[in-house]
């Protein structure tokens, strides 16, 4: 349907998905996602053991504060954590280069 949508009315298809992200964005702040996804990530490497799992989970959220604040709650947000997850991405990003090199896993994380 979109698709059909889109080949007649690409600007108003285009315009609604803006105006959906937008929304999304307000009535989904960044603390609640962080909070989801930490939780979410956490059960995965403790619980299922599976910290690629664990990382695909973190990285969308790592990528959204790359983009920088776009509201005031999110200025407030960034001003409190960026830097806490900055050095977290740091972490999760030498953990990928050292599995792509064959060395150990996270640290105090056996088997992975």
């Amino acid at each position: 349907v979109l698709s059909g949508m889109r080949q007649r009315h690409d600007t108003l298809v285009e315009h609604a998905r803006l105006v959906s992200s937008e929304l999304m964005r307000v009535a989904i702040l960044l603390p609640e996602l962080w909070l989801e996804a930490l939780e979410e990530a956490s059960r995965l490497f403790f619980r299922q053991h599976d910290p690629q799992a664990m990382l695909a989970t973190l990285r969308p959220l790592h990528a959204l504060m790359q983009q920088g604040p776009q509201t005031q709650r999110e200025a407030h947000f960034y001003h409190q954590f960026a830097l806490d997850l900055d050095d977290a991405r740091a972490w999760c990003d030498r953990y990928e280069a050292g599995r792509a090199r064959g060395s150990a896993g996270l640290p105090g994380h056996q088997g992975q």
